[in-house]
Order: structure tokens, then C-alpha cells, then sequence
């Protein structure tokens, strides 16, 4: 798997350093209701907002991964308790006497239907 990150990694960033090597030409950037404009290189104003939606998807995905980590040492923590539980159950069954057995050892039968 890490081997096929960089087969796509290393060709998109010589594409990019192309890109930026190409398109050194300054554009003016101004916003519409501000009186500011700054003049920069077109491969900034195209790179950089790719830059950030990089960063904000990576921060995304680490606090998704974090919280689904506390998810599961939660449920880790309650399997660990279930099985705990069903070992003791299973070490108080008397032997010989079926799982599905009741408290007196006479084995669990479902009620005929009608009756409750």
C-alpha cells in the first residue's frame, strides 16, 4: 500500500512543481467590496487554496479517526466486562445441567402458544 502512495505522490508533485515553475506570471487579486488588491504569483493563487483543502481534510479525517478511537475503547472496555460476566456465568452452572436450563435444572421450555 505504501509503495502505491508514492507511485501517485511523487508524479502529481513534479506535475505541480511544472505547474509552478510555468506559471510565475503575476495576477492581481482583489475582492470585490475591499479597496486592497495584492499582486502574486499565479502558482500561489492556484497552490495555495489546494494547501488548505488539504489541511482542513487532513484535520477532518484526524478528528473522525480520534473519535471513532474513543468509540471503541468504550466498546472494548464493555466486551471486556460481557465476557467477564458470561465466564463467571458459565464457572456457577452446575454440571450436567444444560445451559438453557431454569434455576431448578428442569430444561427451559417455551410456553404453548396461547398460554402466558
Amino acid at each position: 500500500m505504501r509503495y502505491i502512495a508514492w507511485i501517485v505522490t511523487i508524479p502529481f508533485a513534479l506535475l505541480l512543481l511544472s505547474f509552478a515553475i510555468s506559471n510565475r506570471e503575476l495576477v492581481t487579486l482583489g475582492l470585490w467590496p475591499l479597496p486592497f488588491r495584492i499582486d502574486a504569483p499565479l502558482y500561489l493563487v492556484a497552490l495555495l487554496p489546494l494547501l488548505l483543502g488539504v489541511l482542513i481534510g487532513g484535520m477532518v479525517l484526524w478528528f473522525a479517526r480520534f473519535a471513532t478511537g474513543l468509540r471503541m475503547r468504550r466498546l472494548e472496555t464493555r466486551l471486556a466486562a460481557t465476557q467477564k460476566d458470561l465466564e463467571g456465568m458459565k464457572a456457577r452452572q452446575r454440571p450436567g445441567v444444560p445451559a438453557t436450563a431454569n434455576r431448578n435444572g428442569d430444561p427451559a421450555r417455551l410456553p404453548a402458544a396461547g398460554q402466558h
